[in-house]
């Protein structure tokens, strides 16, 4: 019995044991592949897709009086960079899209720049660009009129 026992505790003995042999490879294969992808050095892109809305609140348009004349909602792709394991964990929440309105002086169609930007804790990321990166709006100035009704039911 010791002979038996002695013959699968060799190098050799492990070395024949196929079972033994495929079971130490996929796991070396996994780690192997855990540290490549946790490594800081590498650094790889991906997009993630966020929702902009406009508005000219707080802003000089809003002061004078400009208001948009269509509701402007769209989608902006964003291009982060940065090491594996954080940029698979950030989702649209951790990226914010506004609209940069202090440009709008006058009524009337206007190109508007998107800026990017972070809107949580999560670091260690760069956000790389953003398509498309300028959105048209329309704006004018409202009046509000009180007009009196008569109504004729004859």
């Amino acid at each position: 019995m010791k002979d038996v026992l002695r013959k699968k505790l060799t190098l050799t003995g492990w070395m024949h044991n196929n079972k033994a042999l495929v079971a130490v490879s996929v796991l070396l294969a996994v780690v192997l592949w855990a540290v490549v992808m946790t490594d800081n050095a590498t650094t790889q892109q991906r997009s993630i897709t966020v929702p902009v809305s406009v508005s000219l609140n707080d802003s000089y348009a809003s002061q004078v009086g400009l208001r948009l004349i269509d509701d402007v909602q769209t989608e902006v792709a964003v291009v982060v960079q940065g090491p594996w394991s954080t940029i698979t964990a950030i989702t649209t929440d951790d990226i914010q899209v506004h609209a940069d309105v202090s440009t709008v002086q006058k009524s009337g169609k206007q190109m508007v720049t998107l800026v990017p930007s972070r809107n949580s804790n999560t670091a260690n990321y760069e956000i790389v660009s953003c398509t498309p990166s300028q959105l048209e709006i329309e704006c004018d100035y409202w009046e509000t009129l009180s007009v009196p009704l008569e109504i004729d039911t004859s």
